[in-house]
């Protein structure tokens, strides 16, 4: 599906970080990610994007620290956005190109 190098690169990272976020789940859940699941697909999702675009750029598939941290975020705003919008609270419209959040009347 992907390049054997990307493929294999994503392999180790996302197995070392899914082991040390295994260690932290206490602290996610104080803060509110219950879907330990959930939160890790997305992070996968985005590595895999960043990963794919450095190969295509240099050839090779290694993430920056900054990277990987930007990928955190992002992975971790999702399930905070997605858990909005199943509560009724937000809802995703489609406008100039993007994909835009507003509250909604429930508020």
């Amino acid at each position: 599906m992907y390049p054997e190098k990307v493929d294999v690169y994503l392999k180790k990272v996302l197995n070392a970080l899914n082991e040390d976020l295994v260690f932290q789940k206490d602290l996610f859940i104080e803060y509110g990610i219950e879907d330990f699941k959930l939160l890790l697909e997305s992070l996968e999702y985005e590595l895999t994007i960043e990963s794919l675009e450095n190969f295509n750029i240099s050839k090779d598939p290694l993430l920056s620290i900054t990277q990987i941290e930007r990928c955190l975020n992002t992975a971790i705003a999702q399930y905070y956005i997605n858990n909005l919008k199943e509560k009724g609270l937000v809802e995703s419209v489609f406008s100039d190109g993007q994909i835009k959040y507003r509250v909604t009347e429930k508020n």
